[in-house]
């Protein structure tokens, strides 16, 4: 709802691509010097007006939890999003400038816990890789994604290859394997993190 006269009417905002906004949970509004309103929700991420919110932009990309309990702009214009589960993302790009790109690429890696875990035979993983900028533009990334036993060795590898940003899934088929638990790594830059599931048959 927004007011004109000081909370004496409200009227409904509206926005043009996503009328899911309208019904939504905001939990949490900032405004950064250039006048962009940021609306962080329950289950619907963050959304962004540069019109003193008549219109509404969804801006999630890289957002892996889009439960946004927090809001928050320092003095450099960088936006922070304290969210339920996934912890505090940052955009990368600074706000002060209504002449920013629709859509802010946060800057965390991610790896997703498997779904579903205990799994037979197969099952889903989940990763995001974020955009690095630099002079040159956005960076593609080596990505490494393995499958380790419990002793440490190496199962099979998911991915070997360069990547562009962006959110990925890949299969894993544990139909050769007994079961039991294993490990799956994900390693991207400088980016390394390790997680468990367990194969039941």
């Amino acid at each position: 709802m927004r007011s004109t006269d000081n909370g004496i009417n409200w009227t409904q905002m509206a926005q043009t691509n996503n009328n899911s906004f309208k019904n939504t949970h905001v939990y949490s509004l900032a405004i950064n010097g250039g006048g962009q309103i940021f609306a962080g929700t329950v289950n619907d991420g963050i959304f962004r007006s540069t019109d003193n919110g008549n219109e509404w932009v969804q801006i999630n990309s890289g957002l892996t939890d889009n439960y946004v309990t927090s809001l928050a702009i320092n003095s450099a214009g960088f936006v922070f999003a304290g969210t339920n589960k996934g912890g505090v993302f940052r955009s990368t790009d600074k706000t002060t400038s209504v002449k920013g790109r629709n859509e802010k690429t946060l800057t965390n890696f991610s790896l997703h816990q498997n779904y579903p875990n205990p799994f037979n035979p197969t099952t889903t993983i989940k990763y995001f890789i974020p955009a690095v900028e630099t002079r040159r533009g956005e960076s593609l990334q080596n990505v490494l994604l393995k499958v380790y036993d419990t002793l440490g060795d190496e199962v099979t590898t998911l991915v070997d290859a360069v990547k562009a940003p962006g959110n990925y899934e890949v299969k894993f088929d544990g139909s050769n394997l007994s079961s039991g638990v294993y490990f799956y790594r994900l390693q991207a830059g400088q980016f390394n993190e390790t997680k468990k599931f367990v194969l039941l048959k």
